[in-house]
Parts: C-alpha cells; sequence; structure tokens
C-alpha cells in the first residue's frame, strides 16, 4: 500500500468550508497522478483487511478515548492526538495507526457517502483509495493519516472529512457523460 501516492504532484491550498457548527478552515491538497492509474473494486482479501485494521482501530478507541459505538472523524482526532502524545515506548507504531485509523475514517466517509473502496495502481505501486460512480475523485484516508504521522500534524479528519463531503457532494469532478 506503500509507493503510489509518492508519485501525485501535491496542490495544496487552505478552503473555508461551511458546517453545521460554524466555519472549518482546512488545507486541502489535490493532485494529479504522475502516470497511468489502473482502479478496481476491492476482493475478499481487503474487505477481510479493512474488517481487521477497523477491529485495531476499536482498540485504539477504548485505549485513547472514551468507548463509542460511532466513530466519527471527531473521535478519531482525540484518539490520533492522544497516541501522539503517549510516552509509552510500547504503543502502536505509526503504519499500524495510519492503517487501523485510516481505514476506520475511510469506513465512516464511505458509509456516509456511499462510497466505495478500490485499489488504485500505477507503476510505482498500489494505494487504497475511495471514490464514487459518479466521479473521477478519489480519497485517500490511509495516506491521508500516513502523511500526519510521519509531519506529526493533529486534529485534521474532521476538517477532512468536510472537506471530502464538500467536494464529492459538489459535482466539481463528475465523470464526463455521467
Amino acid at each position: 500500500l506503500v509507493g503510489l501516492a509518492e508519485t501525485f504532484e501535491p496542490a495544496e491550498w487552505t478552503e473555508l468550508i461551511e458546517t453545521a457548527t460554524g466555519t472549518v478552515p482546512t488545507k486541502v491538497s489535490t493532485v494529479e497522478p504522475a502516470a497511468p492509474q489502473q482502479r478496481r473494486d476491492f476482493g475478499p482479501a481487503e474487505l477481510q483487511q479493512v474488517a481487521k485494521f477497523a477491529a485495531f482501530a476499536e482498540g485504539l478507541v477504548g485505549r485513547y478515548a472514551t468507548f463509542s459505538k460511532e466513530i466519527t472523524p471527531r473521535l478519531l482526532d482525540t484518539v490520533f492526538n492522544r497516541w501522539m502524545e503517549d510516552p509509552d515506548r510500547e504503543k502502536a507504531d505509526g503504519e499500524s495507526v495510519s492503517l487501523a485509523i485510516g481505514t476506520a475514517f475511510g469506513e465512516y466517509m464511505r458509509k456516509r457517502l456511499g462510497m466505495q473502496w478500490l485499489v488504485v495502481s500505477d507503476e510505482a505501486g498500489e494505494s487504497w483509495a475511495l471514490g464514487q460512480e459518479s466521479t473521477t475523485m478519489l480519497a485517500f484516508p490511509i495516506e491521508s493519516v500516513r502523511k500526519r504521522v510521519m509531519s506529526r500534524e493533529s486534529n485534521f479528519l474532521h476538517g477532512l472529512s468536510q472537506v471530502i463531503e464538500s467536494h464529492f457532494t459538489s459535482g466539481r469532478f463528475a465523470k464526463e457523460g455521467g
């Protein structure tokens, strides 16, 4: 799952997203792939991994936050922030946290927006993404968390959820003829 995102050419800017709780300033990155991509729906093996990573995320929620039946981006922000601050040398490593929190975040967005998990690949590798039939736009939830593990940025998932929802429901990236 590592490699494909490294081939992207990012453009970044800050957007103000209006939400029910106010305006959320959010850094947005878009990328154009540097090489042609192939996409395919998840198969049984990937779906089993989603269940495994989601279960690990539930364990992180239990360790770092109050147990909740609904895992939301705000709750995942709390878990991620507390994981980063945890001085325990035996805590989960950054890659495991990226997979768990990224998958839990992706599952939240998938259910909320009717998205589907995809494997996106090019000559550099493959990554998991979320997409919809009606749009060319993709979201890379695991890569988004992995990037924040490296940069040590916190409190990003709620804002990111608002940006993804705004972009996926706006129709700006609709497929031609669709």
